[in-house]
């Protein structure tokens, strides 16, 4: 899931090249899995703005892939309190 997350970032014109990041995280209860985030142009109402995406993949008791997709504008001090909960909340 993750190498085709890559594959369309990188196809999709809106996307700043720069700004692909792919990491491994653990939450605080021990679920591991794959953190991609990107900056994105995005053109609201004549507004020229950027929004950070963030997708956190990780694996269910099932085994079966499960993404959690936040958007936030760039820059946002939210984006790290949204990252710190995620990672201090899950657990399978």
């Amino acid at each position: 899931m993750a190498d085709g997350l890559l594959i369309a970032c990188k196809a999709n014109p809106l996307v700043v090249r720069h700004s692909i990041h792919m990491r491994k995280f653990a939450s605080d209860k021990g679920v591991q899995g794959l953190r991609v985030t990107y900056l994105q142009d995005a053109d609201c109402k004549g507004a020229q703005s950027c929004v950070e995406n963030s997708h956190y993949l990780l694996r269910n008791r099932a085994g079966r892939c499960v993404i959690i997709n936040y958007l936030a504008s760039a820059g946002d001090v939210d984006t790290a309190a949204v990252d710190r909960m995620l990672r201090t909340g899950l657990s399978l």
